[in-house]
């Protein structure tokens, strides 16, 4: 199995109210809302423009960036990833918080498949790294077989 190396990217400013947001978002994982929050890794990240997944993204806030143990696999024109706690290699990406009372994980599964008779990802819950510590998020985990290209950066 080859690993493709991609050049790092540069961490975004850090600023107090984003800090602060994560910090309420953190306090509030006791009460349940760790449902609304989603980490995402590829194509969906704001950095991109594709229209669909943007249609889908444009309602949800962003919080901040994030990294979660795991392997982040080339596929070509998007990335996989397998979620492993026990790995040493961390994929980057960043954490929304979903709207109250919205159907968007619904259109987040159709969007990558998850429901299909051969699916290539599920959505589990993980635990993912921030500047403030560990929490809980839903994420896309890839099904298909794991011998593709490694993304060394955790970087797509």
């Amino acid at each position: 199995m080859r690993r493709v190396q991609y050049p790092k990217r540069d961490s975004p400013r850090r600023d107090s109210k984003k800090l602060k947001q994560l910090s309420d978002i953190l306090k509030n994982i006791n009460r349940g809302n760790f449902s609304r929050l989603l980490f995402v890794y590829g194509l969906l990240k704001k950095s991109y423009n594709h229209n669909y997944p943007d249609l889908l993204m444009d309602e949800l806030q962003y919080i901040c960036q994030a990294s979660a143990n795991g392997l982040l696999y080339d596929l070509g024109e998007f990335p996989a990833a397998f979620f492993d706690k026990n790995q040493s290699e961390v994929i980057h990406g960043e954490i929304y918080q979903l709207p109250k009372n919205s159907n968007h994980l619904s259109l987040l599964d159709e969007f990558e498949d998850v429901h299909a008779s051969t699916p290539m990802y599920e959505r589990i819950i993980i635990s993912v790294q921030t500047d403030q510590g560990q929490i809980a998020c839903w994420a896309y985990q890839y099904l298909g077989e794991r011998n593709k290209p490694i993304i060394e950066s955790g970087i797509f």
